[in-house]
This record gives C-alpha cells, sequence and structure tokens, in this order.
C-alpha cells in the first residue's frame, strides 16, 4: 500500500495563530492610519520608510483575508508570508518606539521582529511537527513534544474510535488508548488512520490466500 503521512493541528497553535493575526491585523490598521496622518494632515513628504509603512500595512491585511478565505491552514507551504510581514510590522512598531524616545522597549520589538522571520521561513517545519505517518508495516508518529508511537499492523487485532480518541486493540486484547482531543482534524485523522488499518488487513490477507494456493498447486 502506498505511504501516508497525516499532519496533526493541534487546537490551541491554530487558536494562538488566529488571535496573534488579529493582533497584528490592528497594528496594520494603526500603521496605515499614522501614515494617512503624517501625509494629509501634516504635510509630510513621503519616504522610504513611509513607503515601507504603507506596503507592509497593506500586505498584512491582504494575506489576512487571504487566509480567512482559506480556513484550512495549509501544512505543505514552505514559508508563511503572514508571519514574514508580521515580522516587517515588529520591526516598524521598534522604530517608532526608538525614534519616540524609548530606552530599551525597542529592542523587545527587534527581537520579536527576528522570532516571526525565524517562524516564517521555517514555517513548514513547525507545522508538520506532530503527525502521523502510515506504511505497509505498521504507523507511527509523534503526538506531542514528549509522546512519540509506533505500532506494527501484525501487532493490532483491532482499531476503533471513542470521542476523539482511538482504542488500540492487541493481538492480547490489551487496550492502548492515544488521545487525539487536543487536534481540530482529530476526526479525520483517525477515520484515515482505521480505514488504512483495514485495508492493509484486507491486502494482507490477500495476499496470505494466494500463498496458500500456490503451495497447494
Amino acid at each position: 500500500m502506498q505511504e501516508k503521512t497525516i499532519y496533526l493541528e493541534p487546537k490551541t497553535q491554530k487558536r494562538a495563530h488566529r488571535a496573534n493575526g488579529i493582533l497584528h491585523l490592528n497594528a496594520a490598521f494603526f500603521i496605515l492610519k499614522a501614515v494617512a496622518e503624517r501625509l494629509i494632515v501634516e504635510n509630510r513628504a513621503i519616504s522610504l520608510f513611509t513607503l515601507l509603512e504603507v506596503v507592509v500595512g497593506v500586505a498584512y491585511i491582504v494575506l489576512f483575508v487571504k487566509q480567512l478565505r482559506h480556513q484550512h491552514t495549509s501544512h505543505q507551504a514552505r514559508v508563511s508570508w503572514l508571519e514574514i510581514v508580521g515580522a516587517a510590522i515588529f520591526y516598524i512598531e521598534g522604530m517608532h518606539k526608538m525614534h519616540a524616545g524609548a530606552d530599551y522597549i525597542q529592542y523587545a520589538y527587534f527581537g520579536l521582529s527576528i522570532l516571526y522571520l525565524l517562524m516564517g521561513l521555517f514555517y513548514r517545519k513547525l507545522m508538520q511537527h506532530r503527525y502521523l505517518h502510515l506504511d505497509a508495516l505498521g504507523f507511527s508518529g509523534r503526538l506531542s513534544v514528549l509522546r512519540s508511537v509506533k505500532f506494527r499492523w501484525q501487532d493490532i487485532k483491532e482499531l476503533r474510535s471513542n470521542n476523539n480518541k482511538l482504542i488500540v486493540l492487541d493481538q492480547d486484547n490489551q487496550e492502548k488508548l492515544l488521545n487525539f482531543n487536543f487536534f481540530s482534524n482529530a476526526q479525520t485523522a483517525i477515520s484515515t488512520l482505521i480505514d488504512y488499518f483495514y485495508q492493509s488487513k484486507q491486502a494482507q490477507e490477500g495476499t496470505s490466500q494466494i500463498l496458500n494456493k500456490n503451495q497447494i498447486g
């Protein structure tokens, strides 16, 4: 059977990502409002930094709206432009703090700018650190930072689900519980895993029947 990888989506991670996006959206509107006041009310000349503010503010709004239209976060994207533009917003805010005469707070913004830049550049690795990998021999993966799992199909007698939990019954009728309740795609992951298990079991039974017929013949 063809190998398959299921990427698990932690609920807290998605909520934090959404909340953080809203905060940056507010910052983007604030930046654009400040630019408009400087250009229209104060009649200042357009500088390169002002152009950067406009580009970053508009880009974040466009990217945020695009993300809302695609509710399911793409785990296949190599980088996240939303995080990268978010890093630029932190940089702009840090520069404003520095020019306002802040003593040290601007360095916190610059630090966050670097952090978000790294998050954006390594987005795929960050989003794919919780997963299940299925192949002809069994399945393995990581459900949390501290917990990895590994099972062989031949050691499993039955798989069944119960309220976002996967019950693994081994050949000795011992049950092991895998909790998927912390993942937003729990039902999809569990259903895919169970379907793959029974398809693999049928394929193995079919192979065994062919081998037995060949031996008899």
